[in-house]
């Protein structure tokens, strides 16, 4: 085995963590290498030092209590901040009542067809079939003039 290859496998060899083939290899090289066998007891050494001291489990909460720390000094530090947050919800409050009164207008505008307004002299000369083809009440036919279903009406009404 090559001395890079041991070398990156020193700490898994010190926790047990490798396969009884990999570890046998490993011993073998460590005998035969000098500058292999004095990296492994520099590390055991610094691994044995950190493992003297006691392990401490953290607070369960400490992500909580960190994340809260941190948004009340955010918010502490920051003045403008309470001001662009309210200053952001006026202006969409505002750009949300532009928009109503704008769809308020525009459909009034769309609403008035010159076409459609009452004077009694053009809509007591106007037919009946001529009035209902001006306003569009067609449309709501069970079959409107022109479409696929009407041919196929009056095509079958030819048939008979």
């Amino acid at each position: 085995m090559k001395c890079n290859v041991v070398q990156k496998k020193l700490l898994r060899f010190l926790d047990d963590e490798l396969s009884v083939q990999e570890r046998n290899e490993i011993q073998q090289h460590l005998k035969e290498c000098e500058e292999c066998s004095a990296r492994l007891h520099k590390v055991s050494d610094m691994w044995g030092s950190e493992r003297a001291f006691p392990k401490i489990d953290p607070d369960p909460f400490a992500w909580q209590k960190l994340y809260l720390k941190i948004s009340e000094k955010q918010n502490q530090f920051s003045p403008g901040f309470a001001i662009q947050k309210q200053l952001g919800r006026l202006v969409l409050a505002g750009g949300l009542a532009a928009l109503f009164v704008l769809s308020i207008f525009t459909g009034i505008y769309l609403g008035t067809d010159p076409q459609l307004t009452y004077d009694s002299n053009t809509t007591n000369n106007l037919t009946e079939q001529q009035f209902v083809k001006m306003v569009h009440i067609d449309s709501f036919d069970d079959v409107p003039p022109g479409s696929i279903g009407s041919v196929y009406f009056s095509m079958s009404a030819e048939m008979k």
